[in-house]
């Protein structure tokens, strides 16, 4: 027997997307930071190992009996992570007036503690795209340093990856920042890699 793949159709797709914007249907609520949203399982379940594992674990009949499961991550961000399971676009709307670097390492951060892959490389490729250091930018630069410390896995150097050989490029101007200072202190890793990598770095780097 010939099994043929045929792509959902236009209305199919419209569908999903309506029953995360109207809600209709919904058999869970999402509640975290004040906000609620409204959900589905049969969504969540299949492309987050997280999300099924709480569906299906020790917490699945407190979670049927009151439909409502409470998470401890700020809205704005897990509003981004939500529409992608739905959309399948990455939409940081939400994210007000933040910078789209610090936000993109604060949507990484929720998309890999809920083992969402699409969303987590679409926002390191943000963060790739946006984090360039200069004169003018310094600040919003050091917030995204701040913000991988806070918010990532230790244990994951995605992030650190893209914004180490900057951070190297520029130390000579980033190393007067009382801020900086203050992170790499309080980070010995963190200190370590800066010096390791600075060792390493090719006589030509250029500053920023």
């Amino acid at each position: 027997m010939t099994h043929q793949s045929i792509v959902p159709s236009a209305a199919l797709e419209f569908g999903v997307k309506e029953l995360y914007a109207t809600g209709l249907f919904s058999d869970l609520t999402i509640s975290c930071g004040g906000s609620t949203f409204k959900v589905h399982k049969v969504i969540l379940h299949p492309q987050s190992s997280v999300f099924r594992a709480l569906l299906s674990g020790k917490s699945k009949e407190a979670i049927e009996q009151e439909g409502t499961i409470t998470l401890d991550d700020d809205p704005k961000v897990l509003q981004v992570l939500l529409h992608y399971l739905y959309n399948f676009t990455y939409d940081d709307a939400s994210r007000g007036e933040e910078t789209e670097a610090s936000f993109a390492v604060r949507v990484y951060a929720v998309a890999d503690k809920y083992d969402v892959d699409p969303p987590r490389l679409v926002a390191a490729q943000k963060l790739s795209d946006f984090v360039i250091p200069t004169d003018g930018g310094r600040e919003h630069f050091l917030a995204v340093v701040y913000a991988i410390a806070k918010y990532c896995n230790p244990k994951d150097t995605t992030l650190w990856d893209i914004i180490m050989p900057r951070m190297i490029a520029g130390i000579d101007r980033l190393a007067d920042d009382a801020k900086l200072f203050a992170l790499v202190q309080a980070m010995p890793v963190l200190n370590k890699a800066l010096l390791k990598r600075k060792s390493i770095a090719p006589a030509g780097a250029r500053s920023i």
